[in-house]
Parts: structure tokens; sequence; C-alpha cells
């Protein structure tokens, strides 16, 4: 009985820890929103030299990506287990965008989806989410240089593309999604501690009274047999 307690309680941290996790997710992404509308604008003052028609495509479709968490989220207040799936899909293909879009400017976010899953303290959706974006990342650059998007003079042909930018992106975003794997491991490993730690604690408490409950018990009998032998006594 304790025991299904227990996994009862832990079982509702992990839920509540998503719901969190999914409203965090929402909100980053409309500070992400607010960032990539920055980039547009200057884009349209010249700091940037990409084809407009492409950007404000690429603006468009990645705005939409970005709002879809909230209005899932927030406003449709779902809180499924697979909304964490669509957030996920929708943070990996925002990413694709910008990387098509904005090539080497955007690097850096190679990795966005793979820190937004990690809110979730989920190996499996790590791994998940690391392949997704591995998959995104590479099928982003390859369009860039198929559309000519932004040019880098570092890969001038296909075989430069794949072997001096693809590839290894690819074991760099591999090994910083590894990291982010193992403190997901490492921060469920002990939120689970903590909660069995818990369970003990409360477990003996509840033998102590028990025990004291008991020893009050045997204190009445103990009365009462006493008090017997003076009457019989008598």
């Amino acid at each position: 009985m304790m025991e299904k307690k227990g996994m009862e309680e832990k079982n509702s941290v992990l839920v509540q820890n998503e719901k969190d996790a999914n409203r965090a997710v929402a909100k980053v992404m409309r500070i992400t929103f607010l960032i990539f509308t920055l980039v547009y604008l200057l884009n349209v003052v010249g700091i940037f030299v990409i084809d407009m028609g492409i950007m404000t495509l690429a603006y468009v479709a990645g705005s939409v990506l970005l709002w879809i968490p909230t209005l899932v989220v927030c406003v449709g207040k779902q809180q499924s287990g697979y909304v964490k799936y669509v957030l996920i899909l929708c943070a990996v293909a925002f990413v694709t965008i910008a990387a098509s879009t904005l090539g080497y400017h955007v690097v850096l976010l190679y990795i966005y989806a793979i820190a937004i899953a990690s809110l979730y303290f989920s190996k499996r959706l790590n791994i998940l989410t690391t392949v997704l974006s591995v998959v995104g990342v590479s099928v982003g650059q390859w369009l860039d240089f198929a559309l000519n998007t932004l040019p880098d003079k570092n890969f001038t042909n296909p075989y430069k593309l794949i072997v001096y930018g693809i590839v290894p992106r690819a074991m760099v975003l591999i090994a910083i999604a590894a990291i982010f794997t193992m403190l997901c491991e490492r921060t469920a490993g002990m939120l689970s501690n903590l909660l069995n730690a818990e369970e003990q604690e409360k477990m003996m408490n509840h033998m102590e009274q028990m025990q004291e409950k008991s020893r009050q018990t045997s204190d009445e009998l103990f009365h009462m047999v006493k008090e017997l032998s003076v009457i019989t006594e008598a």
C-alpha cells in the first residue's frame, strides 16, 4: 500500500514537472520570436544580406512555429503527454528554417531544440530530439547551399559542404547533446532519490506512530490486567 502511494506521488511530481516544462517552453519560444523579429528587421535595413523574399517566407513560417506552443499550452490548455513532442517538433522545424536561411550566423542555435528537450528530464526525449536536430540541421545547411541563400566561401561544392560542414557540425551537436542527456539523467536520478527519501521518511514516521499506538495499547492492557488482579484478590 505504501509503495503504491509512493509511486503515485512520484508520478504526480513528474506530471507536474512536464506541465511546468510545457509552459516554460512556450515562454522561451515567445522570446525567440521577438529575437527572430529583430533579425528580420536587421535584414530589412541591410545588416544581413539575405533575399527579402526568402527571408520573409522564413520569418512567417518560423513565427507560426514559435507561436504554436503558446496556442497549444496557454490558449488551448492542452497538457497531454503528446504536447511535449509537438513542442519539440516545432523547435526542430524552426532550427531547420533558421539554418537554411541564416546559414553560419545561427550555428549556436543548432542546440536550441536539445536544450528545450532537457527541461523534461527525459533521456528518451533527448535522444529523439538529438536525432531530429541532426537531420534538421543537415537539411538546413544543404538547402542554404542549394538555394545559395547565404553563400559561404568555405563550402564551394557539395563535397566540401558535407565533409567540412555537415559532418563536423553533426558530430559537435551529438557531443553537446550527450552532455545535456547526462545532465537530464543526473537530475532525474536526484529527483528520484529525493522522492524515495521522502517515502522512507514517511514510512518511518508511520512505523513510529504504529509503535506508539501499540505501546499505548499494551499499557492499557497492563493496567486492565492489574485492576482485574486487584479485584480478584479482594
